[in-house]
């Protein structure tokens, strides 16, 4: 019996809080589409700084901030980088520059809905790139 309530208890705060987090959001750089870990999709160094704001599905959604890595071809991660607001800063950009090829990794993104401040840990926000040509 005690099973049970504990797991009533777990269902009546645990779940409804759950459903209230935006799952449903889909974050992106300017209007470019995730390249994930594809090997083939790749944007170039270019794309990326025409679309230095991070954006949302929503209108209600303001972001606040973010973080990223970034992961140079052939070299460890270097990061993490944080962002006030929701555009990437002229430090970040150069150095992103600095990189000839790799991915940049969003992580987490801050950002209120409905006056209320919540962080979501993003596992497939990646933009694979390289400078171009």
């Amino acid at each position: 019996m005690k099973n049970i309530l504990v797991c009533l208890m777990f269902y009546a705060i645990i779940v409804p809080f759950a459903a209230k987090s935006q799952a449903s959001l889909h974050f992106r750089l300017g209007s470019l589409e995730p390249t994930k870990y594809d090997t083939k999709s790749v944007i170039t160094l270019e794309h990326i700084l025409k679309n230095k704001r991070l954006t949302t599905s929503s209108e209600n959604i303001k972001i606040t901030g973010y973080s990223f890595s970034l992961l140079p071809d052939g070299a460890e991660f270097i990061g993490p980088y944080q962002v006030q607001g929701d555009s990437l800063t002229d430090k970040v950009v150069s150095e992103i520059r600095s990189c000839r090829s790799g991915r940049i990794c969003i992580d987490h993104i801050n950002y209120e809905a409905h006056h209320e401040k919540f962080v979501d840990k993003v596992d497939n926000l990646v933009y694979k790139y390289r400078k171009g040509e």
